[in-house]
C-alpha cells in the first residue's frame, strides 16, 4: 500500500526493488500495489517505481495488479497512466479520482476576508493525448468498497484479486 509519492528515508526505486525480490523469493504469482489511499506527492518518484515493476519478473499479464479508488489522484494518477503505458496492470477497485490530464500542484492562498486557508490546484498536466475523453482510467475489475465490507473487515478490492482468473485467448480454436 502506498499512499504518498515522496521520497522518505529510503528511495521509492531501491524500496520497490527490495518489495518485489521479497515477493520473488517467496515465489508469489501476483503483486498487488494499492494506491487507492494515494492522493499524490512528487510525480518524478513515480517512474522509480514503474522501472522497478518493469524489471521484475510481475510486469506480464494477470501477474501485476494494481489497485484504484475515489483518492488516487495527482501523482498516483500520473503514476497509474505510466503503468498503463509501460507494464502490464489489471486495475482492481474503483475509478481514480480524476483523469490523466488534470490540475495539480496545489498552492495554498488565504482568503482574506475569513483568514482561511485552501489550496487551489494552478497547473495544468498533459499526461494523455487530447483527445483521450475518458474520465478515468477504470478499473478491469471492479471492487467497490461498501459499507457492509467495511463494517465486516473485508476488503473486496483484495477478495476480488484472490478470485481472479486469468483471461483465455478467446480467439484460440
Amino acid at each position: 500500500q502506498l499512499n504518498e509519492i515522496q521520497q522518505r528515508g529510503e528511495p521509492l526505486g531501491a524500496f520497490f526493488a527490495r518489495a518485489l525480490a521479497a515477493a520473488d523469493s517467496l515465489g508469489a504469482e501476483r503483486f498487488v500495489l494499492d494506491l487507492r489511499l494515494d492522493g499524490g506527492g512528487n510525480n518524478q518518484y513515480g517512474t522509480e517505481i514503474v522501472r522497478a515493476l518493469v524489471r521484475s519478473r510481475f510486469d506480464a499479464p494477470d501477474r501485476l495488479f494494481v489497485v484504484t479508488g475515489r483518492r488516487t489522484f495527482s501523482a498516483a494518477e500520473m503514476l497509474i497512466c505510466d503503468l498503463e503505458h509501460w507494464t502490464h496492470p489489471v486495475f482492481v477497485g474503483e475509478p481514480a479520482a480524476s483523469r490523466g490530464n488534470h490540475y495539480g500542484d496545489s498552492r495554498k492562498i488565504l482568503l482574506p476576508h475569513l483568514g482561511v486557508a485552501v489550496r487551489v490546484s494552478t497547473l495544468w498536466w498533459q499526461y494523455w493525448d487530447p483527445r483521450d475523453d475518458r474520465p478515468w482510467i477504470g478499473p478491469q475489475v471492479a471492487a467497490p468498497l461498501t459499507f457492509e465490507a467495511y463494517a465486516a473487515g473485508r476488503d473486496p478490492a483484495l477478495e476480488a484479486i484472490e478470485r481472479y482468473q486469468p483471461h483465455e485467448d478467446l480467439l484460440e480454436t
